[in-house]
């Protein structure tokens, strides 16, 4: 049935960025194309109810934004003991850069309307999502992406 409310102290360590598909033309896409698995982050700061990430491309680039996000009443589902599974949270990018090698980071314009991400899969170690935009992400906490990419 999922996490629900639950997902959140699992949202708050760090992920890694395994793997990325985007469904429409953007920055994520250009960026996404470049990408290695592990070396893009993301982590959820809970109390202030916002997630940054970096995400690292060609050999010196790198992009990284601020999101503010809140639960969303669109979709939920109640479990047979009535606890309410989120499956979704509202965006809103507050931060974004770009920055090269040992040169300034520059602003990138942020969109004025809101996103959202839907959490597909959650666990200890996996969060899969889907954003607004098509993107899907697959991220896995640091040890475990070791792990695998060992194996």
């Amino acid at each position: 049935m999922g996490k629900g409310f639950d997902w959140i102290p699992l949202m708050r360590l760090g992920f890694g960025l395994y793997q990325t598909r985007q469904e429409k033309s953007s920055i994520q896409k250009l960026v996404g194309t470049t990408e290695k698995a592990g070396r893009s982050k993301n982590f959820f700061d809970v109390a202030s109810m916002n997630f940054s990430g970096v995400v690292k491309f060609w050999k010196w680039g790198r992009v990284g934004t601020k999101v503010k996000y809140d639960p969303s009443s669109e979709a939920y589902s109640l479990t047979s003991d009535g606890k309410i599974v989120l499956r979704r949270i509202e965006c809103k990018i507050i931060n974004a850069y770009l920055k090269w090698w040992k040169l300034p980071g520059l602003p990138i314009p942020t969109p004025k309307r809101k996103g959202y991400l839907d959490v597909i899969y959650l666990d200890n170690d996996i969060r899969v999502t889907k954003g607004n935009r098509g993107g899907l992400f697959v991220h896995m906490r640091p040890a475990y992406l070791e792990q695998i990419l060992l194996d």
